[in-house]
This record gives structure tokens, C-alpha cells and sequence, in this order.
């Protein structure tokens, strides 16, 4: 009875593979460590990879900066890293990671509280609203996050219209958080009154912003934003350094450490974030680059990428 019933048990999982309907296959993992600020693209990506790919999707988000170095000083194990700022590969990631690829861009909004003050005075005049003593302000560390710097340059630009605001804004009170997930829930929650940070993240959080000018908010491809420049202390176990960033358009990137090269479950994700997800960005308030822009180091690990995703992306030339 019990070689009657293993002969039918063989025959019915054999007809079932012959049907399409074997036993599932095990997920492959992604190991994805990225920028806080990308946390709702994945967790949208997260089913979909599951069931159309094949990959379980493995993630660690947190500050831009603190995720460059979990890979240069710490090698933490990684398929593939997503930044908020893609000048960290070339300055951050020096002989880990060769390529990288511009996939969205985006632009700096002022968040709004949910019970802040003034707001609509702020969709008019948001300096003059908050420099005053009654309205709270966060921001994100700018030695940890990209958000925190781009503030700066916020502030920065705007001193062409409002002399000194720089410096003003600067020794104003404020509440200095990790990265910009914090950021939003701090708004979200009420207990801050205004933020500067990404126009995706309050999209995808549904929290209310207020646009601002073209002229300084980094989200225009077509406008010179050099003007404002910072240096940020680096610290690390190798020694500290000295980083000098200056504005650009905010432009969202992934990259791949050199050791892992480029395999074929690393490849299929990012084919099918390229190729497929343009309206899941859009819906999150990215704005999908067409075509994304590839730039390398000349090398083995940048002439793979090509050969592998040339026909998806635009090569941009050398980092920088």
C-alpha cells in the first residue's frame, strides 16, 4: 500500500510539472541597502519581484552617506545599493564600486506639519514664516544624509532673494534627525511644523508641501545650482577627510559593488525597474530619466554593465 501510494504521489507531482504547476521555486534574495527616501519604492517593488521575478527582495535603507560606508569600510554584503545622491559613488564608494546608474530625478518641497502654523503665509513668504520664534523646524544631519545638505543649498540660493537667510536659518532651533523617513514621520505626527525634503517622499506619504521656486529647489536639469556649496567632514575607521559638495539636481542612482559583478538575479532586477516600473515611480512622485543614464570607470565591472544593459540605458561617460 505505502509503494501504491509513493507511485501516485511521483505520478501526480509529475503530471503537475508537466502542466506548469510544479512546486514553487525557492526565492532568490536581493540584498538591497538604500537610501531612506527609496524605502516606498521597494516596499512597492517587494510583491511583484516575488511573484514575476523570482527574487526576495532583502533591504536595509538609511542615511545615503551611512550606506556608502557600510560598503567601503564595513564590506557589509551587498547585490546592489540605491543612493539619493549619485556624487557619493565617485567620492564615497572609490574602489568598490566602478558605474552607476541615474534612473529618476526629483526636486526639495517644504514639508508642512500636520497642525503647523501660518501655512498659508508660508506659501507666500516661507522665509520670513520660518525665522520666527513660534514655528518649529527639522532637518536631516547633512553628514548623513543628502537631504540634510541639499537643505543647506535650499537656503543657500535663496540668499540671492533674501540676503543672510543662510545664516539666520542656520542658528535657528532645530530638531537635526537621521534621514528623511524620519523627517516625514515627524511632520506626519505634528510634532515639528516644517521640513525641508524630497517632493517624492511627501507624495508617497501623503504629506502636504508647498512647491518651491524653480530657481532653488535642485529639481530642474536645465538650471546651474553650483552656486551653493558646502564642506562636510567625513569620519570613518580609515581616517577623516574632508568632502566639498555643491548643488546639483537631485537625481536618484543605483550602483553595484565591483566584488559582486553583475549577476543574472542583480541584472533582472534592475531590467525590470528600468523597463517596467516608470508608472510606479511616476505614482510615487519620481520622475522616471529617459533613457537612465549609465556613467563608469574605464574597467571589467563598467564594460559588463554596458554589454549587459546597454540597450536600456544612455552611457553618460566617466564618473564624476
Amino acid at each position: 500500500m505505502l509503494r501504491l501510494r509513493r507511485v501516485i504521489l511521483a505520478g501526480l507531482v509529475a503530471f503537475a510539472a508537466a502542466c506548469g504547476k510544479g512546486p514553487p521555486r525557492p526565492l532568490e534574495e536581493l540584498r538591497i541597502l538604500h537610501a531612506a527616501g527609496l524605502t516606498p519604492l521597494v516596499d512597492a517593488l517587494r510583491e511583484d519581484c516575488a511573484r514575476t521575478l523570482g527574487i526576495e527582495i532583502v533591504n536595509e535603507p538609511g542615511p545615503s552617506q551611512v550606506v556608502c560606508r557600510k560598503i567601503s569600510e564595513l564590506r557589509k554584503p551587498c547585490d546592489l545599493l540605491m543612493l539619493a545622491d549619485p556624487e557619493l559613488v565617485a567620492e564615497l564608494l572609490g574602489g568598490v564600486a566602478s558605474f552607476r546608474i541615474d534612473f529618476a530625478s526629483d526636486s526639495m518641497v517644504l514639508g508642512v506639519g500636520r497642525r503647523a502654523p501660518l501655512v498659508d503665509e508660508a506659501e507666500a513668504d516661507w522665509p520670513s514664516v520660518l525665522l520666527r520664534d513660534d514655528v518649529s523646524l527639522a532637518r536631516a544631519d547633512e553628514e548623513q544624509a543628502p537631504t540634510g545638505y541639499r537643505t543647506f543649498f535650499v537656503w543657500k540660493l535663496m540668499e540671492a532673494k533674501r540676503p543672510g537667510l543662510f545664516a539666520a536659518l542656520r542658528a535657528k532651533p532645530a530638531q537635526v534627525v537621521e534621514n528623511v523617513s524620519i523627517l516625514a514621520a515627524l511632520l506626519e505626527s505634528g510634532s515639528v511644523d516644517y521640513a525641508f525634503l524630497y517632493r517624492s517622499t511627501c507624495l508617497a506619504q501623503g504629506i502636504r508641501f508647498i512647491e518651491l521656486d524653480p530657481a532653488v529647489n535642485l529639481g530642474n536639469p536645465e538650471t546651474d545650482y553650483s552656486a551653493a556649496t558646502l564642506e562636510l567632514p567625513v569620519r570613518g575607521t580609515r581616517g577623516d577627510r574632508t568632502l566639498r559638495v555643491a548643488g546639483m539636481p537631485v537625481y536618484w542612482c543605483l550602483t553595484v559593488p565591483d566584488a559582486e559583478g553583475l549577476p543574472a538575479k542583480t541584472r533582472r532586477f534592475i531590467e525590470y525597474l528600468l523597463m517596467k516600473r516608470s508608472g510606479l515611480l511616476e505614482a510615487l512622485g519620481l520622475r522616471p530619466l529617459a533613457p537612465p543614464v549609465l556613467r563608469g570607470r574605464t574597467g571589467a565591472a563598467t564594460q559588463r554593465a554596458r554589454d549587459l544593459l546597454g540597450t536600456l540605458v544612455r552611457f553618460g561617460g566617466d564618473l564624476r
